[in-house]
């Protein structure tokens, strides 16, 4: 799997998450992906709203929250977005 622009992070429980463009079925897609470093493995969990001209996120955990910022140009123009993932 090739990730494009990533930002890694590790979180308190020793998660390492990725996040980064990944070319989907031929389209680019701003993707987050669980990194099992002992394995060498990556495995993609979440395709966030994003398509075209799409990468450069920026990962922060912030009161038990993972906060994802990133650009896009899936409607229409160049945006930047700001996604949040809750953990249960």
């Amino acid at each position: 799997m090739h990730l494009g622009g990533p930002h890694l992070i590790r979180l308190s429980d020793d998660r390492w998450w990725a996040c980064g463009r990944l070319t989907v079925l031929g389209k680019p897609k701003m993707v987050l992906a669980q990194l099992d470093i002992d394995k060498g493995k990556i495995s993609s969990t979440v395709t966030l709203p994003s398509g075209g001209d799409t990468s450069y996120p920026d990962l922060v955990w912030h009161k038990e929250q993972l906060w994802i910022s990133y650009y896009s140009t899936h409607e229409g123009k160049n945006n930047m977005y700001l996604a949040q993932v809750h953990w249960s």
